[in-house]
């Protein structure tokens, strides 16, 4: 074996050991290997080049291998038969990961080592089923890049193998023209890939395997809640959801949005409860997958919202172990999953309910989480909610949200007596209690020891500082005993703002308690009674949010486009498609488009304008750069300098004035140039690979004429000789080839397409000729 090919052979070695370990991470991050496995793969791994050199006769024994491989495989299909609750995956995996061991051991050739790549690619598919997180996509973009380093590697080592090199090449076999070229096949073969992914038909993993991610535990979201429980969430980072905000940019009163998710009744002194269980109904669905939510807005409140326009968030909340759904009020409508294709694929994907209190839940299976896009209504001015006359709740409902604690305080109604004596509505009771929390109280999630018997009781007259739960408590209490009213309602407040995806995140320590009152002729009203409070995770330094934004946000693209991206949102995507490129007029698909229906989306003249022209900026900087030989360095610079100006220029000249919009038009139009320059144009490095390649064709035509290089003849001395063997024409050609290729060998004279063309001509003339004549 010459040095040339062993050091093929390490490389190789090298890059498989790198892909099989990028599998095994793979489905160790998806919790899919075992204790057992999860240490015996590595070690023995890294054991077996050991154990092939120590023993190597255990290399040929064939029936130890195939007895322990139908051993490995009797055992996984016995525990699958015997163990009822046993993952076929996780055993599937398993099996593949001893046979890549066994392989790694006893491998002889070339088909043992592509039986390697064949299951390292296997692995990383079932990897696929096993975890579903952002190390998945991390891995899978690591893996191709080796992947296409170890197949390369793997032929070039079977060739030099199978037809040994008239000479020997002192160089490393990678340089870095191959490696780039390496690089961009493995950037091509990803960009494939995502092209296939978007547009093949999504079936999606639940006919083989139950796709889920795990549930997060919501305090506030059972159907009781002992008080103090929302305190020592204040700190805990898990992402509930997240939203965005396809209408507009970052909303000014995004931290101060109340998330409505679960209403209470009953307060026990310790505990609120719910009293009306078992009240879910399905709410009213339109044909165009669309929940309006009127059922939740009496009249006169509509009357008030009648000449607002709803505004509109995109919620993408994560498995909550419960089927709540947050919402904004005054709530306008409703779309669960991708509501415009929901009449394709029928209504199961868009299933709404609503009980007594109005909270709203959804049938939908939530094991992955859930994406729905909601309307709402900027709530009325305070001096609109300020009524005293009009439809009031009866007999029933007036006790239920009036009741109070066996063990009430007395001291507790004459403080609301006092703070409510001047308010003529409900409304403004709520704000007056409000107001003097904010003027006497603080926020703390520290709580201070309260009475345990009057916890209330002892937070209003005693400590005078808490959190949520008790402010809220305690409005509703005090609301409550001058005969308004009043219920608690837990979600969450605002959330923080992600300046990388440019959405809102709600966490679990920003769940939140608060009020609604029974104002007459409008319903129920929130009313927040807590101080003034900020998310405690917008305060951390400015690099932690960076890298914690940054996250984030690659987590929130891969759920929302690789994960979560099914059937629905395939067929959502190329309905937008569709419509985008459609004529104007073409006719709707939706039999009775309601007011609301946007008009069909068409492309206004400077968007058509602004797309033709950068394809034609694009296209003509390729062919400049395809077109001509630059000469020089600065030829070069010159050229790629003016093109990136021009599509700097002419993309922020559309699309605005901005820094993402100016380095848009440098890689798009500048960089055409610049790979065609490089491509066409053959860089030095690339010349010289190209025209020696050529001129072994010519050696190894040579020597099967008998006229065999020596190891101390130069390329000169070679041609020449070859010369004197043929005939006048013939030498014509071998001089021309001569001259043009040492011109370019060790000249550094031009090599384009003309100059490559006539090199290749040449040869082909001198191959000829060489073969008419060989004995």
């Amino acid at each position: 074996m010459t040095p040339f090919v062993q050091r093929l052979e390490r490389l190789h070695e090298i890059f498989l050991y790198i892909s099989l370990a990028l599998a095994f991470l793979a489905v160790v991050f998806g919790g899919a290997t075992g204790a057992v496995m999860l240490a015996v793969f590595p070690l023995t791994a890294l054991a077996a080049p050991v154990v092939r050199h120590l023993i190597p006769g255990l290399i040929r024994q064939n029936w130890l291998w195939n007895t322990l491989i139908l051993t490995v495989l009797a055992l996984t299909v016995a525990e699958y038969l015997t163990n009822p609750l046993a993952d076929v995956i996780a055993l599937g995996i398993r099996f593949v990961l001893v046979l890549i061991l066994i392989k790694l051991i006893s491998r002889r050739g070339p088909r043992d080592e592509l039986q390697l790549h064949a299951l390292s690619l296997l692995t990383f598919a079932a990897a696929s089923a096993a975890n579903e997180g952002l190390s998945f996509g991390l891995l899978f973009g690591a893996y191709i890049l080796s992947g296409t380093f170890t197949m390369a590697l793997f032929h070039l080592k079977s060739e030099s193998e199978r037809r040994p090199l008239l000479r020997v090449p002192r160089k490393s076999p990678f340089d870095r023209f191959y490696v780039s070229v390496l690089a961009a096949i493995s950037l091509a073969i990803f960009a494939s890939s995502l092209l296939i992914f978007f547009t093949f038909p999504r079936v999606g993993l639940g006919l083989f395997v139950t796709q889920s991610r795990e549930s997060l535990s919501v305090a506030g979201f059972s159907e009781d809640v002992e008080l103090g429980s929302h305190g020592v969430l204040r700190s805990n980072p898990q992402v509930v959801m997240r939203v965005e905000f396809p209408e507009a940019e970052r909303p000014s009163d995004a931290g101060s949005m109340r998330w409505r998710a679960m209403t209470f009744d009953s307060y026990d002194g310790r505990r609120w409860s719910r009293t009306r269980g078992n009240s879910e109904r399905p709410a009213t669905y339109s044909r165009n997958a669309r929940y309006d939510l009127g059922f939740l807005r009496p009249p006169a409140l509509d009357q008030l919202l009648v000449d607002e326009t709803p505004r509109q968030v995109q919620i993408y909340l994560e498995p909550l172990g419960t089927n709540i759904l947050p919402t904004l009020w005054p709530p306008a409508s409703i779309e669960l999953g991708l509501g415009e294709v929901a009449q394709l694929i029928g209504t199961r994907a868009a299933n709404l309910t609503r009980d007594h209190y109005g909270d709203l839940r959804h049938t939908m299976d939530s094991e992955l989480g859930l994406t729905y896009s909601l309307r709402f209504y900027d709530a009325p001015p305070p001096t609109a909610l300020q009524r005293t006359e009009g439809r009031v709740l009866n007999e029933r409902l007036g006790e239920l949200y009036t009741q109070l604690p066996e063990n009430f305080d007395r001291r507790i109604g004459a403080l609301a007596g006092e703070l409510t004596s001047e308010s003529d509505d409900p409304y403004s009771s709520a704000q007056a209690i409000a107001g003097y929390f904010a003027r006497e109280f603080t926020y703390t999630t520290d709580l201070p020891e309260v009475d345990p018997d009057q916890p209330i009781a002892s937070f209003l007259f005693d400590t005078r500082a808490g959190h949520c739960e008790y402010f809220a408590t305690a409005a509703a209490l005090m609301l409550r005993s001058q005969g308004i009213p009043t219920r608690l309602v837990n979600g969450f407040l605002g959330g923080t703002w992600n300046d990388v995806g440019d959405y809102l995140t709600v966490r679990q320590g920003d769940a939140h308690a608060w009020i609604e009152v029974f104002v007459p002729d409008l319903g129920w009203v929130p009313v927040e009674a807590t101080p003034a409070i900020e998310s405690g995770f917008g305060q951390r330094s400015a690099l932690m949010r960076l890298g914690s934004d940054a996250y984030d946000a690659m987590r929130q693209a891969w759920f929302k486009w690789v994960l979560e991206y099914d059937i629905q949102a395939q067929i959502a995507v190329l309905r937008r498609v569709a419509r985008v490129v459609a004529p104007k007029g073409a006719p709707s698909e939706r039999e009775s488009p309601g007011e609301d229906e946007k008009e069909q989306e068409t492309i206004p003249l400077k968007d058509a304008v602004f797309g033709m022209g950068w394809l034609a900026l694009i296209a003509a900087s390729g062919w400049r750069g395809a077109s001509g030989v630059a000469r020089s360095p600065t030829r070069r610079a010159l050229g790629i300098s003016l093109w990136m100006g021009a599509g700097a220029l002419w993309v922020s000249w559309f699309l605005g004035w901005s820094i993402e919009h100016a380095l848009l038009g440098v890689f798009s139009v500048g960089g055409a140039f610049t790979v065609a320059l490089m491509l066409v144009n053959r860089p030095q490095k690339m010349a010289h690979y190209e025209v020696s390649r050529i001129f072994e064709k010519i050696a190894r035509a040579g020597a099967r004429r008998g006229l065999e290089r020596r190891d101390d003849e130069g390329p000169q001395r070679y041609l020449e000789r070859v010369a004197a063997s043929l005939d006048a024409e013939s030498r014509a050609h071998v001089e021309a080839f001569k001259r043009r290729y040492l011109s370019v060998r060790f000249g550094g004279g031009p090599y384009g397409p003309v100059q490559a063309r006539e090199l290749r001509r040449h040869a082909r003339q001198v191959v000829s000729a060489l073969r008419r004549t060989a004995p």
